[in-house]
């Protein structure tokens, strides 16, 4: 018998906006919304203004699933020339300006925390708004570039055989 051959490592790697998980995460912005406008509003002790007040916070937090449908093409692209988050609008990462990639959860979500070693010409080229989250990432103890990966296809589990098999890229105990 002659043993199996080696398993064929791809190229690249993409992940991609999954309707499926957007539109589940729309409907809960959608029920938190509608559950905050049926609670009574001497229970918040604000009347309506607080009803709408947490009603906008909760849809900001929605709202950026609602516009994530209408990406079209890969989130999240792994390839020879790096990393690239299209997200971010900044091109690729290249492998040689990342220091290490460690697997990180927060809050419960796991995310890929990609550390950089000198973050200033990608910092450089984000727009004002991304520039902002990147350093409050920065000031709450984490790097300017967290890859999440929530609502999107494949997933982080997928990513991480992705980086182990085709990088061998150790990751963060």
């Amino acid at each position: 018998m002659s043993p199996l051959p080696a398993p064929q490592v791809p190229q690249s790697f993409e992940a991609r906006v999954s309707t499926t998980k957007q539109l589940g995460l729309v409907a809960i912005g959608i029920a938190l919304v509608a559950l905050i406008g049926l609670a009574p509003s001497r229970d918040l002790g604000g009347g309506w203004a607080v009803h709408l007040t947490i009603a906008l916070l909760i849809a900001s937090f929605f709202v950026p699933a609602i516009l994530e449908l209408r990406r079209a093409g890969p989130a999240i692209v792994m390839n020879d020339a790096g990393i690239d988050d299209r997200r971010l609008g900044v091109g690729p990462i290249p492998w040689d300006s990342i220091e290490r990639i460690e697997i990180v959860s927060v809050r419960g979500v796991c995310m890929l925390e990609v550390r950089l070693t000198d973050p200033a010409p990608l910092l450089a080229r984000m727009t004002i708004y991304r520039h902002l989250m990147a350093r409050a990432n920065k000031s709450l103890g984490y790097p300017e570039i967290m890859l999440n990966f929530a609502g999107l296809t494949p997933g982080i589990n997928e990513a991480i055989r992705y980086l182990d098999d085709r990088f061998h890229i150790r990751r963060g105990e």
